[in-house]
């Protein structure tokens, strides 16, 4: 199973036999940290400025339209915040100059996008989704050292367990996702632990 969430799932239907939870990883290569400045300069973005945004598939059921209401509060105390997104999308984008929509990346392309930000969110709803998937992009940012915000749903706080709980934000709740977010622009301790590549999940199946 990808996730302890799936995992529990899984068994609560009575499985007998032996289950084994193999979580995403990251290609170690790839996600790293990067300069930020340099980031910024490849994805024709202004070098000055906090940034905060995401990158994967923006859909209704991922708890995206939090992210839009915090950050049209937010922008309005931080004159120069930006929200930078990038990937497949599923909704509408609000229509402001202060936000910057990427397209769809090439993967290559998405380390560039997480080391540009000054906060990284991962966002999520409470639905079978978000119940029981692992959120790939939290290694990801993990893996580039980004300071990051997470909903407190499913894989979240196995994920950023040993780190301060301000780090999770309650899900569809904008005003406590602007908490997060504001904690994190002052607090940029990374720290992060146990961030898995592929390979080392080869080696644990």
């Amino acid at each position: 199973c990808v996730s302890r969430p799936l995992a529990q799932l899984v068994w609560s239907y009575g499985r007998k036999k032996p289950t084994k939870v193999l979580q995403n990883a990251v290609q170690a290569e790839l996600y790293r940290p990067l300069n930020m400045r340099d980031c910024r300069k490849a994805l024709r973005l202004p070098e000055n400025g906090l940034f905060v945004g995401t990158a994967g598939t923006m859909h209704p059921n991922r708890g995206i339209s939090a992210l839009f209401k915090a950050f049209d509060l937010l922008k309005r105390k931080y004159p120069d915040l930006m929200l930078v997104l990038a990937g497949p999308r599923h909704i509408d984008i609000p229509n402001d100059p202060q936000i910057v929509y990427l397209g769809n990346l090439s993967e290559d392309r998405v380390p560039l996008v997480w080391n540009a930000l000054n906060v990284a969110v991962v966002c999520n709803t409470r639905n079978e989704f978000g119940k029981y998937c692992f959120p790939q992009k939290a290694c990801e940012i993990m893996a580039c050292d980004t300071p990051m915000v997470g909903a407190e749903v499913g894989s979240m706080r196995d994920i950023l367990a040993g780190h301060p709980s301000e780090w999770l934000y309650r899900p569809d709740d904008a005003a406590d996702l602007i908490r997060a977010i504001e904690n994190r622009l002052q607090d940029s301790r990374t720290n992060y632990t146990g961030v898995k590549t592929w390979s080392g999940i080869a080696q644990d199946l």
